[in-house]
């Protein structure tokens, strides 16, 4: 039974291009995150989706000569293909022109209209298209998008406005009651912003000027603004209007994972707007770096090629294995074929996949001495026994600190001491001499850790530890809470003759 849920987010994506190494870095950080703590008893709900209305959108569709919703369509499609080829575990995937999600942001927007949060003004500045989003002229750079390098649009217009600066001493006092909710790294920048400065955002457009967007339920005449509309759909994602009992259940979300580039929007916005609305606020918000090619943020224009290419050509559990070890959230990345070639050869070819095509050669050939073997004569090694039980007992830290990437080095670190276990040992000598006695514990004992390190990097890996499981007889792959003591769970009698290779050296 599980005993306690999680929910967790990513950002929703615009589709205008298929997705890219940059989204699937986060995407599949936050699957790794969800296939941990189901593995550990979790009741998770993992949302992910597309971020289908806007400017971008609509001008995107335009040039390419589609209808809109056509469009889009075709794009969201993509995107749930792509992220079915990365094993992408999502409880739902949301789009945000559903009739459930323009429902839910007809009445949170509603609530706080009828809460005197919002009014009508005119709206005049500058907006970047490709991130959806207004700046001030103290916020570009050489008068270009910060984040885009792009020129900017001037704007004015009509537009109702959400009195965001009425939130600054209660954001304030939430930050400070709820310590973890801000990302370390950005917590004082952030905090000294709102005491700076809040200011009210506009948050609608007339139709005349954009039709492509939901329609405020106050005035018919103007649309969300696209970054409003898009962060309630975690809200309508677990059943705000569709599902009470769901809703209830999961909301508010346990971690919401984020690129750096949207933190104002999911750090002071978001949650002023949860207040207005009057439901319970993110227990914590955590932000990366970004990932990038050349030094440059990983976009279509930045060299990237599509994730269709980089899984065909190093598969999609290296491709995984190799975005998880490079998480951080604290400073960018870089992207490198030929760091992801020499990390796959060291470590998932030449030590797991060596061991394992090893310790199954000496298994096969020396099968009729392991299988009669009497489990309760065999002697424990407390070395390999102590490794892998201290993982598992500081996984969930690991996880809930965000140190995804620490926690696949903790696991590296057994599969290297195994490794130097079975070569001291040298069990092929040992059966040679007819020492079975002590080649049987060696063995025994290579096994049983074997089963623990796949129960650990399932999450990671699935496909190659779901191929691991079958090979240690295995129907299907065990959960971490469903691995028994060390020393009961190899049976030598499932375990099938084969010489596998887990992992082809690059």
């Amino acid at each position: 039974m599980a005993y306690k849920k999680f929910y967790i987010t990513t950002p929703i994506y615009y589709p205008n291009n298929p997705p890219h190494i940059g989204t699937a870095y986060t995407t599949v950080v936050a699957d790794v995150i969800a296939r941990y703590k189901q593995s550990l008893r979790y009741d998770v709900f993992f949302l992910t989706g597309t971020d289908e209305h806007g400017m971008k959108i609509f001008r995107e569709a335009k040039k390419r000569g589609f209808n809109v919703k056509e469009f889009v369509d075709k794009q969201a499609e993509i995107f749930k293909k792509t992220w079915s080829k990365l094993l992408i575990s999502y409880s739902r995937f949301i789009r945000t022109t559903e009739k459930d999600h323009e429902e839910t942001v007809k009445e949170i927007l509603k609530k706080m209209y009828e809460s005197g949060d919002i009014y009508k003004g005119y709206y005049e500045g500058f907006y970047c298209v490709d991130c959806e989003r207004y700046y001030t002229p103290k916020d570009l750079k050489n008068e270009l998008c910060p984040i885009h390098l792009r020129p900017v649009e001037k704007l004015r217009m009509e537009s109702y406005f959400f009195k965001l600066s009425a939130y600054k001493n209660k954001l304030l006092k939430f930050y400070e009651e709820n310590p973890e909710f801000l990302p370390e790294r950005y917590k004082n920048e952030i905090i000294s912003k709102v005491k700076e400065e809040l200011r009210d955002i506009s948050i609608s457009r007339p139709k005349k000027y954009l039709e492509w967007g939901i329609p405020l339920p106050f005035d018919e005449n103007h649309v969300a603004y696209v970054w409003i509309d898009a962060l309630l759909n975690y809200v309508s994602g677990i059943g705000y209007r569709r599902n009470e009992k769901e809703f209830s259940k999961y909301w508010p979300p346990d971690m919401q994972l984020i690129g750096k580039d949207i933190l104002w929007f999911h750090t002071v916005i978001w949650p002023a707007m949860l207040m207005s609305a009057g439901l319970k606020l993110p227990k914590r918000i955590l932000a990366h770096g970004f990932i990038t090619i050349g030094g440059r943020k990983v976009s279509k224009s930045a060299g990237a090629r599509s994730l269709d290419y980089y899984i065909d050509k190093f598969g999609v559990d290296i491709l995984r294995y190799y975005l998880v070890r490079k998480f951080s959230p604290f400073k960018d990345v870089e992207f490198n074929e030929e760091e992801l070639r020499s990390m796959t050869n060291a470590e998932l070819a030449n030590t797991l996949g060596n061991f394992v095509t090893r310790a199954f050669a000496l298994y096969s050939r020396y099968n009729e001495i392991l299988v009669f073997t009497e489990k309760h004569h065999l002697e424990v090694e407390e070395k390999l026994k102590n490794a892998v039980e201290k993982v598992i007992n500081n996984a969930d830290r690991f996880i809930e600190e965000l140190k995804v990437k620490e926690l696949i080095e903790e696991i590296m670190r057994v599969v290297f001491m195994l490794n130097n276990y079975f070569n001291e040992k040298e069990p092929w000598k040992l059966a040679k001499n007819k020492q079975y006695e002590e080649f049987i514990k060696v063995m025994f004992n290579s096994f049983e850790t074997l089963v623990h390190i796949a129960a650990l990097l399932y999450p990671v890996i699935p496909q190659s530890m779901n191929s691991l499981f079958n090979y240690l007889g295995f129907e299907k792959p065990l959960k971490i809470v469903e691995l028994k003591e060390y020393g009961k769970n190899i049976d030598f009698r499932r375990i099938e003759k084969i010489k596998p290779i887990l992992f082809a050296k690059l």
